[in-house]
């Protein structure tokens, strides 16, 4: 089973603008609306995923011990961002601080930290807020992401909320003299228009064809996207612009306890190897499946459920399903993904396992 990728959150806050010394106010505003304003540009609170790839270790369980992640990058890559107009940072000397670059530019700084080992890093996934991030992957493909709310009345009868998230993904690469993909002006303008639009539509029938008025929506307004998620407080839908199958997507949690022990190491190599892993600790593990099915999203909800709760309150290092490994986060996710295989409902594409809010593990299929 490949593709299995463990992930370190971060957060950091800087300032940045978009201007082109070159030129005039007006031509900067037109392209960058109001991220040319401002002496010293804006600000977040930036998120950033760090991801890594590789084997797991046959000893450990493990791809990379995801403390030795956070050392590493606090020491020697966010203290040249962390409170920093990012503009004025040498990194973006030539290119300005857009979520596209600063995502370009984190992943390449982490590559030369975590260079010549086992694991190598495989994205950096930078959130500048609730409607704005990037993601840069080691292939050289770069993402952008933005995320509009939309409005409907009848979306309280679906789904219980009068609101659902839309996001728009696309990848390519970023214009060297924009630094963006797109224009982000025009994009939220039509982002805007979309909502306006769907909130006035004569929705009827059920959540299912509301869905596919919403995409009607989205595919006529001339907004280029690669993926688009429509999330609801009652799970998710994804779709591919090269694809017109759905991708059904739930959430759940389990609570459970668990110990990282190696039987043929000593005391000492497993205190040193797992830190505090070690020791029998818990945690409250959310865990995000996206399915191509026919079924409806109740059903798939159900199945996760009913699989999570064989684990709810467990000693999972005690547990039949982990006699013969480690109980890591990455088998958690490997064994996850062989009970939805032998269960049959629908064919599982992305698994997502957060052990804790900054620790994460995602496998795509």
């Amino acid at each position: 089973m490949g593709g299995l990728i463990a992930s370190k959150r971060f957060e950091f806050a800087a300032s940045h603008y978009y201007r082109r010394p070159e030129w005039s106010d007006t031509q900067n505003e037109l392209v960058f609306g109001d991220n040319a304003r401002g002496v010293y540009g804006h600000g977040h609170n930036f998120v950033m995923y760090a991801g890594f790839s590789g084997p797991l270790d046959p000893e450990t369980g493990m791809i990379i011990e995801l403390s030795h992640v956070k050392r590493d990058v606090l020491a020697h890559v966010l203290p040249r961002y962390d409170h920093y107009v990012l503009n004025d940072v040498a990194a973006f000397a030539t290119s300005l601080p857009t979520p596209e670059n600063m995502a370009r530019v984190l992943l390449s700084e982490i590559q030369t930290v975590f260079e010549n080992r086992h694991y190598a890093p495989h994205h950096v996934h930078i959130i500048e807020s609730p409607v704005s991030a990037a993601t840069a992957y080691a292939n050289g493909r770069v993402e952008r992401h933005w995320q509009q709310a939309l409005g409907h009345a009848r979306f309280f009868d679906y789904w219980g909320s009068g609101s659902v998230n839309l996001t728009l993904s696309l990848s390519g690469i970023p214009d060297e003299t924009t630094g963006v993909l797109v224009s982000d002006p025009e994009v939220y303008a039509r982002l805007s228009q979309i909502a306006d639009t769907i909130s006035g539509l004569s929705l009827t029938g059920d959540g299912d064809l509301a869905i596919q008025s919403i995409l009607s929506v989205v595919g006529a307004s001339g907004l280029s996207y690669e993926r688009a998620v429509i999330t609801t407080p009652k799970g998710a839908f994804s779709f591919s612009a090269a694809d017109t199958a759905v991708l059904v997507g739930v959430s759940g949690s389990y609570t459970a306890t668990h110990r990282l022990d190696n039987p043929t190491f000593s005391l000492a190599d497993n205190e040193a190897c797992f830190g505090k892993c070690h020791r029998p600790h818990g945690h409250t593990f959310d865990v995000e499946i996206s399915v191509r099915t026919d079924a409806p999203m109740s059903m798939v909800q159900k199945h996760l459920d009913r699989l999570l709760a064989e684990w709810d309150y467990q000693a999972l290092d005690q547990h039949v399903d982990f006699v013969d490994r480690l109980c890591t986060t990455e088998h958690m996710v490997q064994v996850l993904v062989q009970k939805w295989e032998t269960a049959g409902l629908g064919v599982l594409k992305r698994i997502r396992l957060h052990e804790t809010p900054n620790n994460r593990f995602s496998l795509r299929l």
